[in-house]
């Protein structure tokens, strides 16, 4: 399973399609992308609860895509610069959540479809391999099973939302998948290990790579939830 950068990268290692045929992909995708201009994607935290449906669909009235659902407060919100600003400086948005730019793009939305289309009429005949490696799809929340799944997973994941942190709990509770492993720059799910709690122990494993640097792994049990305590007899009064 993957996102973004990560979405491809897991396709690529799958099988499905080769590092060449994605690489010029994703360097059309970007070179379109750039012509798309007035956007972003800000990076959010909602400061003392979690987001609920009722933000999501306020920031969606406004034009505005969540891209992202990070954690269960933590996500990115992507559109027109001047729809974000406009729901950025409102009072309420200043008094619930925390903003900081991220990116001059408005990533993981249908503003991207241009870029998109333009991938997708390049490779319209490229037929994708059968993967070798179970594919799941981070939008979905779903098994891939068909080149038509494989394909529509690699769509949204440049033109829609991506149920992230869900995704994870969904394999975890669901699928039951007991072991995580974390590859990239970015140690994801570390922190979905300190900050998301599940029902029951899975083990998280890092595997960090950086350039002109050895790859290091951590692991860590993924936090479930305490145990309840048991209620203590009342203390005899004291005289």
């Amino acid at each position: 399973v993957g996102c973004s950068l990560g979405d491809s990268a897991r396709t690529i290692a799958s099988g499905a399609i080769s590092y060449e045929i994605m690489l010029k992909g994703l360097y059309l995708f970007n070179r379109e992308a750039k012509k798309i201009t007035g956007g972003g994607i800000v990076r959010v935290r909602k400061n003392t609860s979690d987001v609920n449906d009722e933000d999501v669909a306020e920031i969606e009235s406004l034009g505005l895509t969540l891209a992202v659902h990070q954690t269960p407060r933590h996500f990115l919100v992507s559109g027109p610069v001047e729809l974000l600003e406009r729901w950025a400086t409102a009072p309420a948005t200043m008094t619930e959540f925390s903003i900081k730019p991220l990116y001059d793009a408005p990533l993981h939305s249908s503003y991207m479809y241009p870029a998109f289309r333009a991938v997708e009429a390049a490779y319209s005949d490229t037929r994708l391999s059968q993967w070798t490696i179970p594919l799941v799809s981070a939008a979905h929340r779903r098994v891939i099973s068909t080149e038509a799944e494989l394909r529509n997973d690699i769509e949204v994941n440049m033109t829609s939302s991506v149920r992230w942190w869900q995704t994870y709990c969904w394999m975890a509770e669901e699928l039951g998948a007991e072991r995580f492993i974390n590859v990239g720059p970015a140690s994801t799910l570390m922190r979905f290990a300190e900050r998301i709690p599940l029902s029951r122990p899975v083990l998280v494993e890092d595997i960090s790579v950086h350039f002109g640097s050895n790859a290091r792994t951590r692991a860590r049990s993924w936090r479930t939830p305490p145990a309840p305590r048991s209620p203590t007899s009342p203390s005899a009064p004291t005289s």
